[in-house]
């Protein structure tokens, strides 16, 4: 019956983590598929975790245990999702300094709402995140919470301190990654606040909005092999920054 119990508690967390990890999040993966995988990494490692959660003996025992092996995987999921954030931030800024923030998108990441610069850096860093090996890192640290966090345990202070820890870095590392291309729009507004002083017959926002997109999307693309590198320096040592073992 212990078997059975750890078994159960293993998919709670295997199963919460899937399904709240971003990439997988949402209706880009069939269910069918997130079921599969949950269930089939349960049985991998059944017989590798620790049998350490015994049968509590009354049904709120049970329902508090199983609700914490969920919160648990879903905190994992959540904080490692937050390697991706960097990459949204930083097309988010550029995509504002060059007025296109006006054009909603769906993202590829989630459900939620992007701009079409923001769009494309999270479509990169998605892309980079498999190249770079990021998802067998994901699952090396789900194995390895199962010795930092064992089943039926009291809730780890580590998970605590790696939350807040990611998500005050995310912004930083954004706008890291968006510096070059912040200082190039920047100078550009300089630029056209100098010209509209000088000559306050040339309409700023008429001919403007059409200089700050051309010289950003040349911006991009001269510093695109940087951008790249930024974005995977940046995931690898978030990933680095997770570790739990």
């Amino acid at each position: 019956m212990t078997d059975v119990w750890t078994m159960a508690l293993i998919l709670a967390r295997t199963a919460s983590f899937i399904a709240l990890f971003p990439p997988w999040a949402g209706r880009n993966l069939p269910q069918l598929v997130k079921v599969g995988l949950a269930v089939a990494l349960t049985v991998f490692w059944m017989g590798s975790v620790p049998l350490t959660a015994n049968l509590p003996s009354n049904w709120f025992s049970i329902c508090v245990t199983a609700a914490r092996e969920v919160l648990v995987g879903g905190v994992l999921a959540q904080v490692l999702g937050l390697s991706l954030v960097p990459a949204r931030i930083a097309g988010t800024y550029i995509a504002q300094e060059m007025g296109l923030t006006f054009a909603a998108l769906t993202s590829p990441i989630d459900n939620q709402a992007s701009d079409p610069v923001s769009q494309i850096f999270e479509a990169t860093t998605l892309a980079l995140f498999f190249v770079l090996d990021g998802h067998h890192f994901v699952f090396r640290v789900l194995d390895a919470s199962w010795t930092t966090a064992p089943c039926g345990g009291g809730w780890p202070t580590l998970i605590w301190a790696r939350c807040a820890t990611a998500a005050t870095g995310s912004v930083e590392v954004g706008l890291a990654i968006a510096a070059s291309i912040g200082v190039v729009l920047a100078i550009v507004s300089f630029w056209l606040a100098l010209t509209t002083r000088v000559a306050p017959q040339m309409h700023v926002f008429a001919w403007g909005a059409s200089i700050r997109i051309v010289v950003g999307l040349i911006a991009l693309l001269v510093f695109l092999p940087e951008l790249l590198l930024a974005c995977g320096r940046a995931l690898m040592s978030r990933q680095a920054m997770f570790l739990l073992n």
